[in-house]
Parts: C-alpha cells; sequence; structure tokens
C-alpha cells in the first residue's frame, strides 16, 4: 500500500480508512506493507502487523525558502508531485524488499504519481482508492476564496493536473470511495484504462449501541452536534448562525444545545467562539467519538465543499445517530431523507434551518431513522470492506 502518511501520522479520515483496511488484511492473513512520507525510525518498522517504509518526502516545496510566495510554492509542490526522482527511488526500493503482488495507492501527495511507474515498470497490477481530489485540483476540494467552486476547473488546476491524469493510464483498477468520487475523475478523462469500482470505506464499534429515543420523549434538552476539523469548508460557521437563528427564533425558551467536537487554526476557533457567545453551545475540543455521539441527538455533516465521503457519516450512524447532511458530494449516497438522515442545499437560504425543524419535530421518525441509520452501519464492516477488496485484488492478477 502506499499512502501520504500512515499511522501515528494521521491527517485525516483518509490515513484511518487505510489503517483499518491494513489491519483487517493482516487479521485476515495477508502480508501487507506501506510506502509512506515521515522521518524513519529505521530502514523498515512494525505497526502492528503491517511493515511500514517511511521516507521523507522528496517533493521539492519541502526545500523552498518559506519567502517564496505561496503562488510558486504551491505549483512547484504540484508539478513536482507528477515526477519525483526521490520518491520513485524510495518506491523502487520498497518493491523490491517486498515484492508485492498488487500495489494499492491512495493519497499520493508528497510522493508523486511517479510510484505508479515504478510499478508499472515491474508489471506488477496497480489498484488506486479515490478519497480526495488531489489529481484534479491544486485545492484538493474544487473550494476556493470561501466558495465551491463549480462542476468547471479553473485554469490553474487543467494545467497543474494535466500530467497526473495522463499518468492513470498505468492504473489496473481504480475506486471511489463514492460513486461521486469516482463519477468526477472519470468525466475528466482520467483512469480510461482502469476498471472502476465503487467501495465503501469500513468502520465498526465494539460498543454494543440501541436506537435513539428522540430527547423530546423524554423531556431533555434536544441536542445538536458537529465532529471534525474546525475550517471554513467544513460549514460550521453555517451551522453556527443557524443554530442562532433557530434559537433566537423558533427555538427560543427550549431546550436545545449546540455541541462542537474539534479543533482548527487558533484564530478561526476564536471566531467560532465569538460567533456562540450568549449562545447554549459547548465546544468540547478534541474527544473520542463514543463520547462524542453519546452526547448527541443529531448530528449535522454541512459541508460546503464536495466531500467525497465524510467518514462521519459512518461514525454517526454505527452510534445510532440520524445526520442531517449537505447534499453535496457524496453524503446523499448514504444519507436517505427520511430513512437514515435529512439532506439540505447549501444554497437555500433556510435549508439546513428547515431540516434541523424537521428532526425536532418528527420524534416518530426520528427512532425509525436511528434503527434504519444502525442497520446501514453494520454493513460497512472491516470484513465487508476487506472482501472487497481482496476480490478486486485477484481480479487484477487475473488481469495482468
Amino acid at each position: 500500500m502506499v499512502n501520504s502518511f500512515y499511522f501515528p501520522d494521521q491527517v485525516g479520515g483518509a490515513e484511518r480508512s487505510l489503517k483499518i483496511l491494513a489491519d483487517a488484511l493482516t487479521a485476515d492473513g495477508h502480508e501487507v506493507a506501506v510506502l509512506a512520507t515521515g522521518e524513519p525510525a529505521a530502514e523498515t518498522e512494525r505497526v502492528g502487523q503491517v511493515r511500514v517504509f517511511r521516507r521523507p518526502s522528496a517533493n521539492i516545496a519541502r526545500r523552498l525558502p518559506a519567502s517564496l510566495p505561496s503562488g510558486l510554492r504551491k505549483a512547484a509542490f504540484h508539478l513536482h508531485n507528477t515526477y519525483t526522482a526521490g520518491s520513485l527511488r524510495h518506491a523502487d526500493e520498497a518493491l523490491d524488499a517486498f515484492r508485492p503482488d498488487v500495489v494499492h495507492t491512495n493519497n499520493l501527495a508528497w510522493l508523486s504519481v511517479s510510484v505508479w511507474g515504478a510499478a508499472s515498470r515491474r508489471r506488477i497490477p496497480i489498484v488506486h482508492t479515490l478519497r480526495d481530489y488531489a489529481l484534479l485540483c491544486a485545492n484538493y476540494g474544487f473550494f476556493r476564496g470561501g466558495q465551491p467552486c463549480g462542476t468547471d476547473r479553473c485554469f490553474q488546476c487543467k494545467l497543474l493536473s494535466a500530467n497526473k491524469i495522463a499518468a492513470t493510464r498505468q492504473v489496473t483498477a481504480v475506486v471511489g470511495n463514492s460513486r461521486y468520487t469516482l463519477d468526477r475523475h472519470l468525466e475528466e478523462g482520467a483512469f480510461p484504462q482502469a476498471r472502476h469500482s465503487v467501495i465503501y470505506n469500513g468502520y465498526r464499534t465494539d460498543q454494543p449501541i440501541d436506537a435513539r429515543r428522540h430527547p423530546r420523549r423524554d423531556g431533555r434538552p434536544f441536542v445538536v452536534g458537529f465532529i471534525g476539523t474546525l475550517t471554513a469548508h467544513k460549514g460550521v460557521e453555517m451551522l453556527l448562525k443557524t443554530f442562532a437563528g433557530l434559537v433566537r427564533g423558533p427555538w427560543q425558551g427550549h431546550a436545545v444545545e449546540l455541541v462542537i467536537a474539534g479543533e482548527g487554526e487558533p484564530s478561526y476557533t476564536a471566531h467560532l467562539r465569538a460567533l456562540a457567545e450568549g449562545l447554549p453551545v459547548k465546544f468540547l475540543g478534541v474527544v473520542p467519538q463514543p463520547e462524542f455521539f453519546k452526547q448527541v441527538d443529531v448530528c449535522v455533516v454541512p459541508s460546503l465543499w464536495a466531500e467525497p465521503l465524510s467518514r462521519v457519516l459512518f461514525e454517526a450512524f454505527a452510534h445510532g445517530v440520524p445526520v442531517i447532511a449537505s447534499a453535496t458530494g457524496g453524503s446523499g449516497e448514504l444519507v436517505k431523507p427520511g430513512e437514515t438522515g435529512w439532506l439540505f442545499d447549501i444554497h437555500a437560504a433556510d435549508g439546513l434551518a428547515v431540516q434541523l425543524q424537521a428532526a425536532y419535530d418528527d420524534a416518530d421518525r426520528y427512532e425509525a431513522i436511528s434503527r434504519t441509520a444502525l442497520a446501514l452501519a453494520a454493513t460497512f464492516r472491516p470484513e465487508r470492506v476487506v472482501s472487497e477488496y481482496i476480490d478486486l485484488y485477484e481480479t487484477v492478477q487475473h488481469r495482468g
């Protein structure tokens, strides 16, 4: 496996998903090695049963002076992410040492797509899982200046991604972690010779979870929750403002609360705290998922960008918590209105408020939604993900 980072270096959901898959594969009796960037503790190391080749990134952006304009640094990073001699050397060393039957690449930022060339020269089948838009967008998320970019890519992104898209011809099979993510890449001409499939991420909680009762049946406060990185594109500011409007309007005098878990840049977090002043809002910081989900009645995923498929959806469902999500990216593939949660249009002025009110009002359907969410979560157990990937690995080996 190849990914920009690997445990304990975890930047986001992609790293957590990859570790779940790697651990499940080794538990099933397979040998797994990972090539990732980072400071190596040794030539190779072990993380559980997984062999890890951790190497410093060879991307030129690491060596550029901090005084260089950010635009030039970004351009250098993306251009070098197409071919990096150092990354190619690291890939050659890892492939020769481990001799895999299949190379499974994931996020390749700081490594470069030259890893595909190393595998292709050795005639090793390549499976690539799409977990973001790094191959298409310089900002990774079609989000710029505080706004989503829309469906048309800008000239800068087309220029910086052209060679990376051309390199996708070397990939044997491509997997989207959502149908939306996969289709977005195929529409841009990526992976023209690859087999296509969608495999959702795996997630499991070992704690026994029962379906939720609506808080108004028990006279408890109605608690709205957000968990994730506190950044503009995650939509937490929109959630805060919408919640404030409800508290000062139809929810005035009602027992309601908003809890926010996660951290972000200090200045942005301070801005959010200022917006929440005088409101029934708690900032929890970083807390374990079970601790967060046991506090909330509905989890909001208000992403402003086309998020491929938020891990929060899997986590919430596994705890029986219904979700209100923006109808962007892959969220609509799991959040089915009236079945596992509610969807809203980020462009509608009262879109989120209407769905929060629906969750607050509909005590009867709430409990059915919680049960359906739990049932759906059971289909995302890691064993299912491993089975689908093993089938794919065997298919590409036969095809090769």
